[in-house]
């Protein structure tokens, strides 16, 4: 099995777990700092780690059962590239599912990050264009380009179902590592949407999204 995007490795111990005894997992991710992380966190010598970025990474041909990823297929360069190369790292009849933002007007996190900069942009009669809903980590939120998208990459029988998870965050004075939380925010993949709203600040306090919701696709 294969987790890509894998961080500092919680899905990838968890797919451990699923496939032991018998099985071997991998989990890739294109920063150096997760996986180093992700190898001082988990000892199970059935993993292997490697840092490399999954869109162009040369992957065993075929040699994958299933191919896992949580939020971390959203943030590939090249999406016709990405797939394609799992699809050839995949065994046939291998599964891939995975599990990503939808646009971001469907997440209620970002409507209020984006109002709240707008607002505050428009105050202060500041010019600017609104990025559009499918940027960045929004990529994949689209559900009939994604079905073309993986279709045309070498994946068939392609099942897509929205799901819905409360996203609780801390108050920032309750955190009892915050230091920790903005370093494990600047290694990630998050840091490729941080480095996008530069300047605009949220705290939150207990349930700050009720209906934070995730488009998961195999």
């Amino acid at each position: 099995m294969l987790d890509v995007g894998c961080g500092s490795g919680p899905s990838t111990a968890a797919a451990a777990t699923a496939v032991h005894p018998g099985g071997m997992v991998t989990g890739i991710d294109i920063a150096a700092p997760m996986i180093a992380a992700a190898r001082q966190r988990i000892r199970d010598r059935d993993i292997e780690w490697i840092v490399g970025d999954a869109e162009s990474y040369p992957l065993p041909e075929g040699h994958y059962d299933a191919i896992i990823s949580q939020m971390g297929l959203m943030f590939f360069t090249n999406n016709a590239k990405a797939f394609a190369n799992l699809a050839r790292a995949s065994r046939a009849g291998g599964r891939l599912v995975g599990v990503v933002w939808p646009t971001r007007d469907k997440i209620s996190t970002f409507r209020f990050l984006f109002n709240s900069v707008r607002q505050t942009l428009d105050r202060l009669h500041i010019a600017y264009q609104e990025p559009p809903l499918d940027f960045g980590p929004f990529s994949l939120g689209d559900d009939r380009y994604v079905e073309q998208l993986l279709g045309e990459s070498g994946w068939t029988d392609i099942q897509i179902e929205e799901v819905e998870r409360p996203m609780t965050m801390a108050a920032w004075e309750t955190s009892k590592d915050q230091q920790s939380a903005v370093d494990w925010l600047q290694m990630g993949p998050a840091n490729a949407y941080s480095r996008t709203t530069t300047g605009c600040a949220c705290r939150g306090r207990q349930q700050l999204d009720p209906d934070h919701k995730a488009t998961r696709y195999r």
